[in-house]
């Protein structure tokens, strides 16, 4: 994949354009928007807001709950998704 390929060589404007050209080419697929949310949220400095909306919609197409971004964004002031027992 173009994007992971741009992201391990420090490209990181190229590998998240590519991320978004992936999610735009096929939004049902989570592996582009969780790796996208991944990128922004290890940006220096994060892009944790933009970080958090891309986990987010990586959940809801499937994506299961990762420990390390869950806890990355507690760390940084919210939930990544709410729990069950909230709205």
């Amino acid at each position: 994949h173009l994007a992971l390929a741009c992201r391990s060589l420090g490209w990181t404007v190229g590998a998240e354009a590519s991320f978004r050209r992936a999610f735009r080419l096929d939004g049902a697929s989570h592996q582009a928007a969780f790796n996208l949310a991944v990128l922004l949220a290890t940006a220096n400095p994060p892009r944790i807001t933009e970080a958090r909306t891309w986990y987010k919609r990586a959940r809801n197409a499937g994506c299961p709950a990762d420990a390390g971004l869950e806890s990355f964004f507690l760390e940084h002031g919210s939930e990544a998704t709410p729990r069950k027992d909230q709205p």
